[in-house]
């Protein structure tokens, strides 16, 4: 008898427990990913009286400099209407953060490195929120534990995150999609506090850049599968499909009749079709494996560019991860689309992926600079389909691609510190 009821207790205890381990190995998961992020930034410069804090446009055209001071400084408010109307979530809401830190971090740290200091726990603490939820999102497409940090190592060693540890909004804007993207794989119908959450994040989102308004719209197809309702996506996806291309083309067309926004227009999708087909395939490998990028000088100071992009600026050592995560991508993504549990969200992130490929070979200057925006949803699709994949298959590739993206970390870094 005895024996039983200790059974019996053990099995009534063993869901807290389940439940502890899995908040705990979240937390690690969050703390780690900070501290990596942290590293990170400071070895791309991102540091007191560097060239990355002081001027824009040196990293892949990130405005660092001055959205270290629109963070840290209450003097600096947005230079025009039209940067606030694009942003406006970045100065009401993480401008007022960032100002708090640098109150309490200057008295400590002095000035400059308070700012600094300020800017990057802010930076940081978005995109390992952002890593806690990939995390969790591993976890729900029931992924091994052990293989569940894959997805992590892979964000956080992409050639994105150069964009994403800079004081810029890319870090704000990767969190707050995959906590998004984490709610909606959460089991069972979303109630109204899930809805609510949901609805604050997709106004942050589109508050940050306002292109992510688009995020929130196709949120609502998984949403929708979530709370019972029957959404036919392989019926929608080509309709949508064509309804966004038809939107872009129309929209490059408007837009280039706007004085203040035709200077960021490429129209490579007009103007060079074959040249706008490697942009998208390079929007698939670069933002996870970068090549080698351009140096150049301007107003005599470092800058590191992709433009103009060429499959050739890849290393022998980096098509090794070119080749390996091609691989894992697509194999994972097929995966994915298979799967009745994991279609809807898949279906969420193509189109999402999809978007973004197409209407930055319309809109900006450097291509690479917005693919912050939809390279956490390349590693969210490979995780939805990597428990899929035997471990002889996925630790191969993973390392390859791991290869292939530290030595591109590398190359950045070294060129940032010169010869």
């Amino acid at each position: 008898m005895l024996i039983g009821r200790l059974e019996s207790s053990a099995t009534a205890a063993e869901p807290g427990t389940v439940h502890r381990r899995g908040a705990t190995a979240i937390v690690a998961a969050v703390v780690v990913s900070f501290a990596a992020y942290f590293v990170l930034s400071r070895y791309l410069r991102v540091a007191p009286d560097t060239v990355v804090t002081l001027r824009n446009n040196v990293l892949f055209e990130t405005d660092s400099g001055v959205r270290l001071r629109y963070l840290t400084d209450p003097g600096t408010w947005a230079a025009s209407r039209l940067e606030f109307l694009q942003h406006p979530a970045f100065f009401l809401v993480w401008r007022p953060v960032g100002l708090a830190l640098t109150f309490v971090l200057r008295p400590l740290a002095g000035a400059t490195a308070g700012a600094v200091l300020a800017a990057q726990i802010l930076v940081c603490s978005m995109a390992a929120a952002g890593a806690g939820a990939l995390f969790m999102i591993a976890r729900r497409a029931k992924t091994p534990r052990s293989a569940a940090i894959v997805p992590i190592v892979l964000m956080i060693l992409s050639t994105a995150t150069v964009l994403v540890v800079v004081p810029e909004h890319w870090a704000m804007a990767q969190g707050m999609m995959l906590s998004a993207c984490c709610l909606v794989t959460l089991p069972g119908k979303p109630g109204r506090a899930r809805i609510a959450v949901l609805g604050l994040l997709c106004v942050l989102i589109a508050g940050t850049t306002i292109t992510n308004a688009v995020f929130g719209l196709l949120l609502l197809f998984p949403l929708a599968s979530s709370a019972g309702i029957r959404v036919r996506i392989g019926r929608l996806v080509p309709w949508l499909a064509a309804a966004g291309v038809a939107a872009l083309l129309l929209a490059g067309w408007g837009l280039s009749r706007l004085p203040h926004v035709a200077g960021f227009l490429n129209l490579r999708l007009y103007e060079s079709p074959l040249l706008a087909i490697s942009y998208m395939a390079f929007g698939l490998i670069g933002p996870i494996v970068g090549p080698v990028p351009h140096q150049g000088l301007q107003r005599q100071h470092l800058t590191l560019s992709y433009e103009p992009f060429s499959f050739a600026m890849y290393s022998p050592m980096q098509w090794i991860g070119v080749i390996a995560w091609t691989v894992l991508l697509l194999t994972c993504a097929v995966h994915a689309f298979r799967d009745r549990d994991t279609l809807p969200v898949a279906a969420f992130l193509a189109a999402w992926i999809g978007f973004n490929l197409l209407f930055h070979n319309l809109w900006g200057d450097e291509y690479f600079l917005y693919s912050a925006h939809w390279a956490w949803a390349l590693i969210a699709l490979a995780t939805l389909g990597m428990r899929h994949l035997r471990s002889r298959l996925v630790v191969p590739l993973t390392l390859a691609v791991v290869a292939g993206q530290i030595t591109t970390l590398l190359t950045i870094g070294g060129m940032l510190r010169g010869p």
